[in-house]
């Protein structure tokens, strides 16, 4: 009887009611978003598949193992970590490693960077916590295919804000292909480009947001946060560092000459910066001087412009904003003085002036004769990239036609990576996430006539003596198919 008053007709209609209440709820995807999520995923798996190749040759030894030197050195830091916990490595004693360098050992502390150890060390516990036996080896055999993919999921969201959604896909599937980066994160590779791209990449995406002036100023600061804790990972996990810090003050300075200073770029680049080399000094490798050497000391001279550009723009009388002028150039000129007389600043490392001037290096036959610090060869280039060197020019021009701050950031990252990359072959894999980017704004510029072509709506044709006949959308298919 109680289950016949449970099912009348009233209550029925009243649970039907409710169903379509909460049918209401639903998320809709549209068509365009489902179709993009489905190529990425797919991206992300041939990505993942093209990385675990070396798998094959792994199967007959019964187990996964890494490749080369360092990556060893890697796995026994993080499996330091693992044991021991993490500041065990740096203190109250520091790790003494005799594996790397016998009979006297190496100071782990002063040595390493512990941003790969420390990642692999906490996913392997956050995974095996999860109940998956799998030996810490084989973890970090694995985990550098699964950062390489991550990398072209992490690219196809900066290349969507530069030039639209398949600009993103298209630079994701070439990263996701780029010989070099696959060498770099494939299957054992255990190395610092394992995050070291990654990060790159997502700092560069969270800064670009952060800048943006159609932001809210609550939604820029989380932006710039987020960029400076990653600029700080960049730092605590690759000796790279360096070449972001430099791109982006080099940015910004630019941005400053062509008078498009907003008080959103103080905001952005004194947060980003400002947690980013905090972490950075407290990595042991680099401490507190590496705040006064001459790659870092840019940055504060872009800062004190920014503060003076702030200054200037409040002001509004011409003898005032000269005299600070003047003033500011004074107290620039006097603090690199004193601080070049005192010996706080120090210089550049020989390893990263051979890159800015090869010639260097004959002078150094230690940096010389390591086989991956050799200038690149054109041929390398093109063996690397392939006819999408035709593509990355074309991209090259599409950004000097829309100077937007994106494109701008692109082609100053463009241009300095392809010096570096032929100054010295291994720093190609810093230039691959550039490639990938611009070779996708030069083919979505390039189809951008045929897909419209393709898109409009055919018109009947009309009798005329004389003009031009019409091409039809079959031409712009053809292209689009054969590109």
């Amino acid at each position: 009887m109680q289950l016949r008053k449970k099912f009348t007709k009233e209550n029925l209609v009243n649970t039907i009611k409710k169903l379509k209440k909460l049918s209401a709820l639903r998320f809709t995807v549209s068509y365009e978003t489902a179709l993009t999520s489905i190529i990425l995923i797919l991206i992300f798996f041939i990505a993942f598949t093209v990385r675990m190749l070396p798998l094959k040759w792994e199967i007959q030894t019964g187990g996964l193992h890494l490749s080369e030197f360092d990556p060893y050195f890697q796995y026994r830091f993080t499996e330091y970590i693992v044991k021991h916990g993490y500041i065990s490595w740096a203190w109250p004693e520091p790790w003494i490693d005799t594996q790397r360098w016998y009979p006297q050992g190496i100071n782990v502390a002063k040595a390493g960077f512990p941003g790969l150890p420390f990642t692999a060390a906490f996913f392997y516990q956050l995974v095996t916590f999860l109940g998956a036996p799998i030996k810490l080896m084989d973890f970090c055999a694995v985990f550098p295919a699964v950062m390489g993919a991550l990398a072209c999921v992490a690219i196809f969201f900066l290349g969507r804000d530069i030039a639209g959604t398949p600009a993103g896909l298209i630079s994701a599937l070439v990263l996701a292909l780029s010989p070099s980066y696959i060498t770099r994160t494939s299957l054992g590779f255990f190395d610092d480009e394992t995050i070291g791209i990654f990060a790159l990449i997502v700092f560069m995406f969270l800064f670009l947001r952060a800048i943006d002036t159609d932001r809210p100023f609550t939604s820029s600061m989380g932006y710039s946060l987020a960029a400076g804790a990653f600029l700080g990972y960049f730092c605590s996990g690759w000796g790279a560092s360096l070449y972001p810090i430099g791109v982006t003050t080099l940015f910004v300075f630019l941005l400053l000459l062509l008078k498009r200073y907003s008080q959103k770029l103080l905001f952005a680049f004194s947060l980003t910066f400002g947690l980013g080399l905090f972490i950075a000094i407290n990595v042991p490798r680099l401490g507190v001087k590496f705040l006064g050497t001459w790659a870092i000391l840019p940055v504060a001279g872009v800062f004190a412009l920014l503060c003076l550009n702030e200054v200037i723009r409040k002001t509004k009388t011409t003898k005032w904003k000269a005299t600070y002028f003047v003033i500011f150039f004074g107290s620039i000129i006097g603090g690199f003085t004193v601080l070049w007389a005192l010996g706080y600043m120090g210089g550049i490392a020989g390893k990263f002036i051979s890159v800015l001037n090869p010639f260097h290096r004959l002078g150094v036959p230690l940096i010389e004769s390591v086989a991956e610090h050799r200038v690149t060869a054109w041929g390398t280039i093109y063996y690397e990239f392939g006819i999408g060197v035709a593509f990355f020019a074309a991209g090259l021009y599409f950004l000097l036609g829309n100077l937007t701050n994106r494109n701008l950031f692109l082609l100053i990252y463009g241009i300095t990576g392809l010096y570096f990359a032929c100054s010295m072959v291994r720093l190609v894999v810093l230039f691959s996430p550039a490639f990938s980017l611009i070779l996708a704004v030069g083919v979505v510029g390039i189809l951008k006539p045929f897909v419209t072509l393709v898109k409009s709506p055919p018109k009947l044709p009309s009798k005329r003596r004389y003009g031009i006949e019409r091409v039809g959308r079959e031409y712009g298919g053809t292209v689009i198919f054969l590109t």
